[in-house]
């Protein structure tokens, strides 16, 4: 074919396989920098990875690629074996990367090399300080004070190897080491025998999980969130988790749980409507403190219960206190005090009053007290 009749589309189609080295696109196009096997050499003394040329990512039919709508073209990391065309054809000036594949790797990445994890090298935008990172350990107190998290020093070099070759497919899809995965810290988290009022408890439920490959669907981050949407037959369940070890869970049977490690905000900018058609337990471990910017209407169809095992109870008002019962018991199990300026006591019928001792009179400071007559 004669080359003043070749076009991108008409002519030789020149693919690749490669391994990202740098992504740190100023363009913020998703491009990447790619070490290609047999074009570019291990030695990066010939061919720095901050000289390799910058690779478009192809984004899949579901994503416009357009003004921000679908899917941003992130998410290789360096380390990443990718294959892809040039897109120039035999020139091999212009490389598209369509995809991204797994392997078993053997051993760590050794960063003097190509076709590894460059980051350590600092005339690189990226370093290993700057990536994202890991949490290295959590601490979850019960004291309402939330989780205290510390992060890694620094990002991994990928791949991470821990000394046993390992499929890259992810331990949660596979259901394998996964003491070592978030599912392992929600579990070690799981709060039980929290206190009903008057009697009882209840506790977190179990993690649905029991994943068989391939049926567990995951999506994870660099810093550790996690999406999970499980079809295993019996253990179907879905999880959305944050790296901090907030989540939301689907359990197989229908129950949501969800678990905030730190503050909780709920903002709604008009009416709030809820249904419980069940029981509802609540459960505050310090105060409770209701703002109300209108009236505070209480509806039972049964009895209102209201216990104090250590402190009082104290109603303040600026208007009237109206209680309007067929019947008004109250005991007291060591004294009744009534103080007001004025009392008022009405009864269509009789007024009993039963006592050891009962003493009304407004001049004695006790009963024992002697009033003299006046002089």
């Amino acid at each position: 074919m004669a080359k003043d009749s070749f076009y991108m589309g008409r002519g030789d189609f020149y693919w690749f396989h490669g391994c990202v080295e740098d992504r740190a696109d100023l363009d913020k196009l998703g491009k990447v920098r790619v070490r290609i096997l047999g074009a570019h050499t291990q030695d990066k003394s010939f061919i720095p990875t901050d000289q390799l040329m910058w690779s478009y990512i192809m984004m899949p039919v579901t994503s416009a690629s357009m003004n921000g709508i679908g899917q941003a073209p992130v998410g290789v990391v360096p380390g990443t074996h990718v294959i892809g065309f040039f897109r120039d054809g035999e020139a091999c000036q212009d490389p598209i990367i369509i995809g991204t594949i797994g392997g078993i790797p053997q051993a760590a990445a050794n960063n003097t090399f190509g076709f590894n994890d460059p980051r350590d090298n600092p005339n690189l935008t990226e370093t290993f300080q700057s990536a994202p990172r890991h949490i290295k350990t959590r601490i979850y107190p019960t004291d309402g004070s939330g989780a205290q998290l510390t992060n890694d020093i620094k990002g991994p070099s990928y791949p991470i190897f821990s000394g046993t070759p390992e499929p890259d497919t992810n331990r949660i899809a596979r259901n394998q080491n996964i003491q070592d995965t978030i599912l392992q810290i929600l579990k070690t988290i799981q709060d039980q025998n929290i206190p009903i009022a008057f009697s009882g408890t209840w506790s977190e439920p179990s993690l649905w999980y029991n994943g068989t490959y391939p049926y567990v669907h995951i999506e994870e981050t660099e810093s550790g969130h996690v999406k999970i949407q499980d079809d295993t037959p019996n253990f179907e369940g879905q999880l959305d988790v944050d790296r901090t070890g907030t989540f939301t869970e689907i359990l197989t049977d229908g129950s949501k749980v969800e678990k905030i490690v730190k503050q909780n905000y709920t903002i709604v900018m008009a009416d709030d409507h809820v249904f419980i058609m069940g029981n509802e337990f609540n459960r505050t471990q310090k105060d409770l403190n209701l703002s109300i910017g209108g009236r505070w209407n209480i509806e039972a169809s049964g009895n209102i219960n209201i216990k104090s095992d250590t402190g009082g109870l104290y109603l303040t008002v600026s208007g009237d206190a109206n209680i309007n019962a067929t019947n008004i018991n109250i005991n007291a199990i060591q004294k009744l005090s009534l103080t007001a300026p004025e009392i008022d006591m009405k009864a269509s019928g009789n007024v009993n009053i039963d006592g050891t001792q009962v003493w009304i009179n407004t001049n004695k400071a006790n009963p024992n007290q002697i009033v003299l007559p006046k002089q």
